[in-house]
C-alpha cells in the first residue's frame, strides 16, 4: 500500500504497524491523522473492529477504513457501527485510494 500512496502524493506521511497497540500509541502522539487503514485481523489479538472502537473512544480525529480479504455483509455492518468510515475488500485500487486521500 505504501508504494501506491506515495504515487498519489510523495509528501504524505506514512506509517505502517504490525499490531494495533503500536498504531494507537502513534495516533496518540500525532493527535490524529488523515486516515487509518486497518486490516480486519491485525495479528496481535486486536481486530480492526477493536482498533476502530478504541480510536473512537479516545476521540482521535481521523478517517478509519477497514480492509478485509472477503466480503461478509454482517462484518461490514459491524465495522460501520464501530465507527469505521468505510470497509474495503483487498486489494484496494489506486482510484479508491485517490478518493480517500484527496
Amino acid at each position: 500500500m505504501k508504494c501506491i500512496i506515495k504515487k498519489i502524493d510523495p509528501e504524505i506521511e506514512y506509517h505502517e504497524f504490525s499490531n494495533g497497540e503500536s498504531l494507537l500509541i502513534k495516533l496518540k502522539e500525532l493527535d490524529g491523522c488523515t486516515a487509518v487503514f486497518t486490516d480486519q485481523n491485525m495479528g496481535d489479538g486486536m481486530s480492526g473492529l477493536e482498533i476502530t472502537e478504541e480510536i473512537r473512544r479516545l476521540k482521535i480525529k481521523c478517517k478509519i477504513y477497514i480492509i478485509a480479504n472477503e466480503h461478509k455483509s454482517y462484518f461490514e455492518e459491524k465495522a460501520l457501527k464501530a465507527g469505521a468510515d468505510s470497509y474495503f475488500i483487498a486489494p484496494i485500487g489506486l482510484e479508491d485510494l485517490k478518493k480517500i486521500l484527496r
